[in-house]
């Protein structure tokens, strides 16, 4: 059931397509020691990657290129002619029924030896799911136990044995009216729990619904269950997701007395890096993944929120920069910036782009002392320190900064629960990790089997730099390239303007498109874009166009309501672009309208 990393074996081979690892069965390698594993994979390790213009480069991209459109070609005149399903079109239009009723007696069956079933519930169009188990509060970090207004659902809630004595919590949303597809959603941070919200939002498109608690409940950021639990840090790292959905999917199956069409995966933050883990170690597992703001560089990411603190937590007092000044700051940033990329609107389109002049904010000397206002000269010192990029010894590259408009106080001034006390703890954690937790950004196996990605980033963000994600494009572009490839055809990522970390917006700028987390952020939002329930807005929508269809997405319109509430009315819409395109004002007509913008 369980496989081991694609990394570790040599891609591409006979035996592995036919459930096997280099000729040994993967229930074997499973339980094999990792020394011997890698040893024996030695020689996908240290292969050779076919040069730019290496003719086997181009045959091999091109190769896989025709089997891939044949495909959609297939599939497409399939899904017209049996169900009359054109591309854009809702991917719950053809229900298909379970088979198997929604009990524990049923579900027991569906499970690997040493599996169990927690509960499972029965609810009713436009119902209300109640989590069953026993310490729900506490293992909903005291979260809502309850999620009305659902379709009509079964909920099954299940364990699953990993190694070492050690084990995961599963559970599952599965449609009375299923569209034949299977979603599974993430999780944030190093949190411990199932992510009920997200699992609720996705049903209502008609999937069948998966989430992990990945092997612990904690918070989101507490660390402590990871000390001294190697099992536990390896689920959290990638098995618990790729054992979840490879028993989910099998079960998915069984229950419905009919295979799964498509697989998808869509999650932000930690989720986002789940999800790039999948593509990279296990892209057999999905045909197409939303990852948001991944934290796929989690290592140096957590080195580099400590780095941020130390300049301002070592100043004494008076010289330490408050949350008031850094929101002096940011207003500044917005002042000096918004102008610079042609619209004056309250947004930072390009904070890269934005020539800022950071002594505007020193006090004049009529400043009183403490001002909040303006900065004195040793705090402007300190904020010069987080303008930049984190550069060790011999001016070698570590971490991205973060980016002009974002909220800095978020991390260097301690707000909760991002203190100085988390990362601490947090950088305990990544100590006593005996494993490399940062993603290796090797996709050419995802991309090979016709799999899609689309990645966001708010350019607001005030947890993960945009720049990550930017640095991930820009290696994955690089490896496509060495082996004559593009990643034209199935990756696109997209920056949006004034977006904080994941959803929401610190420049009253439009950030909604259906993306992970985002309905639980906006009043009357259950799923989808209220009034706009299409691909040009819906990022899940835009995805299942283009696995299904061959649809890739270009622009997709961002939406802003008066105060995140649907009932007041749409306030403004904008696209947001494929990277490295930007949005650009047409010269004429509202701003607030999207059709009054091009990518460029």
């Amino acid at each position: 059931m369980t496989d081991v990393p694609v990394r570790l074996r040599k891609k591409y081979d006979t035996p592995r397509l036919l459930g096997m690892s280099n000729g040994v069965p993967m229930a074997s390698v499973f339980a094999e020691p990792s020394t011997l594993r890698r040893k024996r994979h030695a020689n996908y390790l240290t292969q050779q990657k076919p040069q730019l213009g290496d003719s086997f480069a181009m045959n091999h991209c091109f190769h896989f290129t025709i089997m891939y459109l044949s495909r959609i070609l297939i599939a497409h005149l399939f899904g017209v002619l049996v169900y009359g399903l054109p591309h854009g079109s809702d991917p719950g239009q053809y229900p298909a029924k379970p088979s198997r009723k929604c009990t524990p007696d049923a579900f027991s069956t569906f499970l690997p030896p040493g599996g169990g079933v927690l509960y499972t519930q029965t609810v009713p169009a436009n119902g209300t799911f109640t989590d069953a188990s026993a310490n729900a509060t506490a293992q909903n970090l005291g979260a809502s136990n309850t999620y009305p207004g659902l379709p009509a659902i079964c909920a099954v809630k299940f364990t699953l044995p990993t190694p070492g004595n050690s084990s995961i919590d599963v559970a599952l949303f599965l449609p009375d009216s299923w569209n034949e597809r299977f979603m599974a959603v993430g999780n944030g941070v190093v949190s411990g729990s199932i992510s009920w919200s997200e699992m609720a939002s996705q049903s209502h498109y008609g999937f069948a619904v998966m989430s992990t608690n990945t092997g612990h409940y904690s918070g989101a950021v507490d660390g402590s269950w990871a000390v001294n639990n190697p099992e536990a840090r390896t689920n959290w790292f990638y098995r618990a997701m790729h054992t979840s959905v490879v028993a989910s999917k099998s079960i998915v199956n069984e229950y419905y007395g009919n295979d799964l069409q498509y697989s998808y995966f869509s999650s932000c933050s930690n989720g986002g890096r789940q999800g790039l883990k999948e593509l990279t170690e296990f892209p057999d597992d999905f045909d197409g993944i939303i990852a948001g703001a991944p934290a796929w560089e989690i290592s140096r990411l957590f080195l580099w929120m400590y780095e941020m603190a130390l300049p301002n937590s070592r100043a004494s007092l008076p010289d330490q920069v408050s949350n008031e000044l850094f929101e002096t700051f940011r207003q500044e940033a917005i002042k000096q910036c918004d102008p610079q990329d042609g619209v004056q609107d309250g947004i930072i389109a390009d904070p890269y782009g934005c020539h800022f002049i950071p002594e505007a904010l020193l006090c004049n000397g009529t400043a009183p002392a403490n001002s909040m206002s303006c900065f004195s000269v040793p705090q402007l010192g300190i904020l010069y320190s987080l303008l930049d990029d984190w550069v060790d010894v011999n001016q070698t590259f570590v971490h991205s900064r973060l980016t002009l408009g974002s909220d800095y106080s978020t991390l260097v001034y301690g707000k909760a629960p991002y203190g100085s006390l988390f990362l601490e703890k947090f950088l305990q954690f990544v100590e006593s990790l005996d494993l490399a937790i940062d993603v290796e950004p090797t996709v050419d196996a995802f991309q090979a089997k016709g799999g899609k990605l689309l990645m966001y980033h708010g350019l607001a963000d005030e947890l993960i730099p945009p720049g990550d994600s930017i640095l991930f494009h820009s290696l994955v572009q690089q490896d496509m390239a060495a082996r004559g490839c593009s990643t034209d055809g199935w990756f696109r990522m997209y920056l949006v303007p004034g977006m904080e970390h994941c959803a929401n917006t610190n420049q009253d700028a439009p950030w909604y498109f259906a993306q992970s987390g985002a309905a639980g952020a906006v009043a009357g939002a259950i799923y989808t874009t209220p009034g706009y329930r299409d691909a040009k807005h819906d990022i899940v929508l835009a995805m299942v166009d283009w696995v299904e269809h061959g649809v890739a997405p270009h622009e997709i319109v961002a939406t802003k309501w008066y105060n995140d509430t649907v009932v007041r009315g749409m306030e403004k819409q904008r696209p947001i672009c494929p990277y490295p395109a930007q949005a650009v004002y047409v010269g004429h007509g509202d701003v607030d309208i999207a059709g009054n913008w091009r990518c460029e």
